[in-house]
This record gives structure tokens, sequence and C-alpha cells, in this order.
């Protein structure tokens, strides 16, 4: 169950987090794992802790997957 509410500008910036992790991570670097995306590049943006980070995941992935059910 995720903490958030889904307020608009929590989850434009959890749908923003989510494109800057998938834009650097790669599975299988060290250097590019999720931690290590999260220390280079978000963490200088929007100062969260590493929990907050998967949070904010998780509701991209359930807003993401809600608008692909929600389609004809």
């Amino acid at each position: 169950m995720s903490v958030f509410k889904n307020y608009s500008n929590t989850v434009k910036r959890a749908l923003i987090i989510k494109s800057i992790v998938d834009a650097h991570y790669e599975e299988g670097n060290q250097a590019k794992s999720l931690a290590g995306v999260y220390r280079k590049y978000i963490r200088k943006i929007y100062p969260m802790s590493y929990r907050t980070l998967l949070r904010y995941l998780e509701l991209a992935n359930k807003t993401i997957d809600n608008e692909n059910t929600n389609q004809l």
C-alpha cells in the first residue's frame, strides 16, 4: 500500500523520477545500479531518502498500469 495520496503533483514528480531512472539504470552494472542512479542524479534534484525513491517508483508503475488498463 502506498503512503502517498494520488495528488497530481506527486504523480508528476513520480513519473519524472521514473524517466530519470529509466534513462540511467542498467541492470547488472554496479555503477549504474538503482542506488547509484539515486546518489548521482535523483538526490541532487529531489532531496529524498532511498525508501521514498522506491515508493515513487511504485506509484509511477501503478499510474502507468492504470493508464494502460483504461485504454480501449
